[in-house]
């Protein structure tokens, strides 16, 4: 709740980055500090059978993956459909895992109602939406990793990387030219690929290309690494 109030303050008076990113990190510590099964505590991957332990970074490793994400969804969230498509992923995914099932069903009704009347330009996400729902899939992806083990680190890696690069080259290209990270412009992935093409097949494009490597890797890689591991 308190993330969505922000968002929406954010919304309406612009809040500074700086401003915004204490009050985030100190709502997701507060949560963290009192949910210790959401404490990132290592990390295992499946495919190479190793495991990373975190031990006295437990707490600020968790901070700086869930404040990343939510950064990096807010900056994905460019052009109409984009931000829709990619959330009608992790829901799917969620579901077709058996995690929580019965509220990612009660959300695909409304994020269906939501994607048709961002396609014609009549309804948007915000800062309020992006911020709320990418604090939202973080701490599932959290809790089907570490509590439910249905989602491994690397599935959660393939999800995540599209969004996650493209924040890092930003924040790389605005530092180079001596501008915030936070300031908006127009050097987004998806502002790269509306040069050639339009808005719908940009955000099918970005959606393919996080779905098409997932799949690769459910269907066919993760069984070939297992196997030539062992």
């Amino acid at each position: 709740t308190f993330i969505f109030f922000v968002g929406l303050i954010d919304d309406k008076h612009s809040l500074s980055p700086l401003k915004k990113s204490l009050i985030f990190l100190s709502i997701i510590l507060i949560l963290l500090l009192n949910n210790p099964q959401l404490q990132i505590r290592f990390i295992r991957f499946e495919t190479i059978e190793s495991v990373i332990t975190l031990e006295d970074f437990t707490i600020f490793f968790t901070l700086f993956c869930i404040f990343s994400f939510m950064n990096a969804f807010n900056m994905f969230d460019g052009i109409n459909l984009q931000s829709g498509f990619y959330l009608l992923l992790f829901f799917l995914i969620f579901l077709i895992k058996g995690i929580d099932s019965l509220f990612f069903i009660s959300l695909l009704i409304p994020l269906a109602l939501f994607i048709f009347s961002n396609y014609m330009n009549k309804i948007f996400l915000g800062n309020n939406g992006t911020y709320f729902l990418s604090f939202l899939i973080s701490i599932y992806l959290i809790k089907s990793n570490i509590v439910y083990s249905t989602i491994s680190v690397e599935e959660i890696l393939i999800l995540l990387i599209i969004p996650g690069l493209d924040m890092l080259r930003l924040f790389l290209t605005r530092f180079s030219n001596g501008r915030s990270p936070f300031l908006p412009d127009k050097d987004h992935l998806h502002h790269l690929l509306l040069k050639n093409f339009n808005q719908f097949s940009v955000s099918i494009i970005i959606v393919m290309i996080t779905i098409i490597p997932y799949l690769v890797f459910i269907l066919f890689l993760k069984s070939l690494i297992i196997l030539v591991i062992q």
